[in-house]
């Protein structure tokens, strides 16, 4: 049996948040991780970035974003499954790009260079 190393990554961090896990699944707004005993553990606002079965390590990436992006699709998926629109999809979308523009700003504020740095 393949039991995985958990790694999360948020940023340039990364940390350990599980062991010998033998179960990963996407739910809602986390990742729910299960050990060989059955003990889960919740890991909220992420995704699965890499599954590496020889190295036995399962990594996740984290970003508050992922939340968002998440609840957009799971409404799209609501309404092509019902085949009826739902204005809610609209509000969610907008909320995503505003964070969206929010990380852009974040970083040009912390990364720009001026035309006088040159």
């Amino acid at each position: 049996m393949c039991e995985f190393k958990v790694i999360s990554k948020e940023g340039d961090k990364e940390r350990k948040v599980g062991e010998d896990i033998v179960y990963a699944k996407i739910i809602d707004d986390h990742v729910l991780l299960k050990d060989i005993l059955g003990k889960a553990i919740k890991i909220h606002g992420a995704i699965i970035e890499e599954v590496d079965v020889n190295a036995e390590i399962l990594k996740l990436i984290s970003s508050p974003i992922l939340i968002k992006i998440k609840r957009f699709l799971d409404a799209c998926n609501k309404c092509d499954s019902g085949k009826v629109y739902d204005e809610k999809i609209e509000a969610l979308w907008e909320d995503v790009k505003a964070s969206g523009d929010e990380i852009i700003r974040k970083l040009w504020k912390k990364y720009r260079v001026s035309k006088n740095d040159l």
